[in-house]
């Protein structure tokens, strides 16, 4: 079935309202080293739904506006969330047993966060410790991402594969 356009459009803003309110529910450990962003569950809904790209990659810009490290946070952190969604993506569509799907789909967003932030912090924040930011980085992204996500993915994908209006 084909979806509407309506439809996708506002599952692109709903996710990406979903994802800047997630992050700014708690906002003082939403940014930097010790980094707590329950938001980054939403990073699986590539698997399901491709228009979800869009939406956390927009979701990511307006809730990096607030992040200390300004501008580049807003630029460099938003295509890290817009590159990883799109392998999550493409992870969905190659791989066809669910659990291995959501395992390999929570990759990108672990491992690109992992590599790329603790670059952005060192040379625009000035903190230190490449290796240990990263180690904090994996820790805190797996438990949202797999912790969260793990269980919307198999929440959405039962509605979506029984058809319930709204989830197709």
């Amino acid at each position: 079935m084909k979806k509407s356009k309506t439809l996708i459009i506002s599952r692109c803003g709903i996710t990406a309202a979903l994802y800047v309110a997630l992050t700014y529910v708690l906002i003082a450990f939403a940014y930097g080293v010790i980094q707590i962003r329950i938001s980054e569950g939403l990073t699986v809904l590539p698997l399901i739904y491709p228009e979800s790209i869009i939406g956390l990659t927009l979701g990511c810009i307006i809730a990096n506006i607030a992040s200390p490290y300004g501008f580049y946070d807003v630029l460099i952190g938003s295509a890290v969330t817009l590159v990883a969604a799109v392998l999550t993506f493409f992870a969905g569509k190659f791989i066809k047993n669910k659990i291995v799907k959501v395992i390999i789909g929570g990759l990108p967003p672990i491992l690109l966060n992992a590599f790329i932030l603790p670059l952005i912090w060192m040379y625009f924040g000035g903190e230190v410790g490449y290796w240990t930011n990263f180690v904090s980085i994996i820790i805190s992204q797996s438990i949202s991402v797999y912790g969260i996500g793990i269980p919307l993915y198999f929440a959405l994908s039962y509605m979506k594969d029984k058809g319930i209006k709204g989830f197709d």
